[in-house]
């Protein structure tokens, strides 16, 4: 007679579980209970290093993500800042330039202006040197 968890009598409160006819306690139902327990935790623990395994392959993934995209993203963002301080630095020397180029251009007006005045006055020394070479050539010829 095959001893069956399915036909053994139910467990009342405060009896004492069934145990074979044959009385050997490594074979009767609860130790099959445990042996199945102990099955499905043995498969549901590989279950769960399977996972560990993926989820690992998955960080590693990450990983490969991060240095492959996302550190070379950081950088060109770091260039783009690095070049727009440039971009700006080189408006203000622009800036500063063309400041200066006014300076320049109003140094070249009065120096232009100076030499203007200089010609006006050679001109005009030079109509008092023709006055006074024709006043002395009439005093020489004609007095």
């Amino acid at each position: 007679m095959a001893f069956d968890v399915e036909t053994a009598p139910p467990l009342v409160p405060g009896a004492t579980p069934p145990v074979h006819p044959t009385g050997n306690v490594e074979s009767g139902p609860l130790l099959d209970l445990v042996k199945t327990l102990s099955e499905v935790l043995f498969k549901f623990n590989d279950k769960i290093k399977m996972l560990q395994a993926e989820v690992n392959h998955l960080k590693q993934s990450v990983n490969m993500i991060n240095t492959t995209i996302v550190e070379p993203i950081k950088t060109m963002e770091k260039m783009i800042l690095n070049m727009n301080k440039a971009m700006l630095n080189m408006s203000e020397t622009m800036v500063h330039m063309t400041e200066s180029m006014n300076k320049m251009m109003e140094t070249i007006v009065n120096v232009q202006n100076t030499l203007n005045n200089m010609m006006l006055m050679m001109e005009g020394l030079m109509v008092i040197m023709i006055i006074m070479l024709l006043v002395l050539l009439y005093k020489l010829f004609w007095a």
